[in-house]
Order: structure tokens, then C-alpha cells, then sequence
């Protein structure tokens, strides 16, 4: 057999299958014409190919049904009543879609285009359940100014639910540089524009404070004069390399538990693909990227 066009992209593998042992895999995707007829096997096959699928991975088969043509031609080999399978070579509908319940998404759809009558048997192995990420045991130190006492309320409330100590305090409170040691910081402010300098100026010495003691600074914006504070947040992260400053902007119009959900896997460490700066939505997670565009004219 030969690999399909545009296939460099996709791992192919052609391997000759010993029914005493295990199918290759796991596999993203199988795809059967008539194996179970061919091989005798009738329903008996699925375990082996539902053994050889990933977790998530679609099994997608063309099976014969019973039919004179095909006990015309091999009704008298023993085999075909009596094969390694649980019942006969060429199962009926009804047996397929039994078979197919142990599976995910199972569906048995009739083959009108084939020369008699089949079916198409279409189902998905089982996700693995994910195992819920170990409660963090990262002391937070989470800092607020008045405006974002709302959001800091519920913020405190999440990281508390899913496991983090978590300790809150108002921006611009005295602190000392060994209560910070080992924790993360994370800063919630979002000042008009008359508290706006002194607002950045309080930023400013609770970066310094944690400079060098605490194990991550994270600056939440939900609102207000957010682009002059992500402004200071990037010179942070300039000339506090190794402080590795993020800045999280929210968009307008999230609810206080809402977007402490959707802040909650950024500030604990769980998402995906973590990123040095963010703006939230209620349906989307934006990370500034530089892009190659055309030379100005």
C-alpha cells in the first residue's frame, strides 16, 4: 500500500496483524473494511481494536450483514457459524449496536452505497478521566486596592475552595520582605485616574519588596487605568528579570466570580500554556504575539 498524498504530515504504519497477539497502537484512528467478516471474528473483534485505540481515539468499520450472497459463498466453511468470535462471522444490526455500548458515541448507520446490505459502525474509545491537580501549597499573599475589593473577595474565595492558603491584605499596607519569602504575590488594582501615580508608586515598592524573596508577581487588572498599570508591569518586567512579572488583563463587564474562574488556572499554575501576559474574556484567553507583516509603503 501506498502512502496517501499529504501524508508526510501523519504517521502511517502497515504491519502485518498476528490474531494471538496485541493490534499495534495506540492508535488515533482505525479504520476497518469488513475485518470482522474476513477474519471470522464477527463482535469478537472489538475488544482487540478497542484495546488498540487511544483514549479519545474513533473507531470507524464497514461491516457486511447477513446475507444469502455471502452464505452462498462461504455458508458450507465451518468457520463461519462457529468462528473465534461469540456468534457467527456476519452479525445482525442489533448485535452490532450491542457490541458497539461498551464503546463511546457508538452509532450503526446502513452502508446504502454497498454492493448488499452493510453497515457503517462508527464509536470513540473513553476519555481517560484527568486527575485533579494537587491543592497548591504556595502560600498567596493577594494585595487589592479599594476598587478591586469585589473581585479580590471572590478571588480569595476560589483559591481558598481549590486548595491554596491564601492571605489578603490592601495595597499600600506595610510589608516586610520575609513575609513574601517563598510566596506568590499577586496584585489587584485598578485606580482612576487621580489615584493613578500614587497607585503605581505603591506597585512599584511591593515589586521591590518582593524582589528576591517571593516565588512570583502576578498583576491582575480588571479595570480603570489598566494600560498605564500594564505599562508599569512590562518596565517591571524589564528591570525585575527575575522577579518574571505577569500581568493579567480583564475585560470589562466579568462579574466577580466570573472572572476569578477565569483567573483561577493562571494563578495556580494549571493552564495549558502558561504566558508572561494575558487578557481575559468571558470566552477567550488573548496573549499579544509579534507578527511578520508587509514593509510600510
Amino acid at each position: 500500500a501506498a502512502i496517501p498524498p499529504h501524508g508526510e504530515t501523519v504517521r502511517f504504519t502497515f504491519t502485518p496483524w498476528d490474531q494471538q497477539q496485541p493490534l499495534p497502537g495506540p492508535a488515533d484512528l482505525i479504520v476497518g473494511l469488513a475485518p470482522a467478516a474476513r477474519l471470522r471474528a464477527g463482535t469478537g473483534l472489538l475488544p482487540a481494536l478497542s484495546a488498540a485505540l487511544a483514549p479519545g481515539g474513533a473507531l470507524l468499520l464497514a461491516e457486511p450483514l447477513p446475507a444469502r450472497a455471502w452464505t452462498f459463498a462461504s455458508g458450507q466453511d465451518e468457520s463461519w457459524w462457529n468462528g473465534p468470535g461469540a456468534g457467527p462471522a456476519l452479525p445482525t444490526a442489533e448485535a452490532w449496536e450491542t457490541a458497539l455500548a461498551t464503546l463511546a458515541e457508538p452509532q450503526a448507520k446502513s452502508l446504502a452505497s454497498a454492493p448488499w446490505p452493510a453497515l457503517l459502525l462508527a464509536a470513540r474509545k473513553q476519555e481517560e478521566a484527568a486527575e485533579a491537580p494537587a491543592p497548591s501549597t504556595t502560600p498567596i499573599r493577594l494585595f487589592a486596592d479599594a476598587a478591586s475589593t469585589p473581585l479580590a473577595e471572590a478571588l480569595e474565595s476560589a483559591l481558598t475552595t481549590a486548595g491554596a492558603p491564601v492571605t489578603r491584605a490592601t495595597l499600600g499596607d506595610s510589608v516586610a520582605p520575609r513575609t513574601l519569602k517563598g510566596g506568590k504575590v499577586i496584585a489587584l488594582l485598578a485606580p482612576d485616574a487621580t489615584a493613578l501615580p500614587a497607585t503605581l508608586a505603591t506597585l512599584t515598592t511591593l515589586a521591590e519588596t518582593a524582589r528576591g524573596a517571593a516565588a512570583g508577581f502576578t498583576l491582575v487588572l480588571p479595570g480603570g487605568e489598566a494600560d498605564a498599570a500594564l505599562a508599569l508591569g512590562r518596565v517591571l518586567a524589564n528591570e525585575m528579570p527575575e522577579l518574571k512579572p505577569h500581568r493579567i488583563s480583564l475585560a470589562t463587564g466579568l462579574a466577580p466570580e466570573e472572572a476569578a474562574a477565569r483567573l483561577l488556572p493562571e494563578l495556580l499554575g494549571t493552564a495549558a500554556e502558561p504566558e508572561p501576559e494575558l487578557h481575559l474574556t468571558a470566552t477567550a484567553r488573548l496573549a499579544p504575539r509579534i507578527v511578520p507583516g508587509p514593509a510600510p509603503a
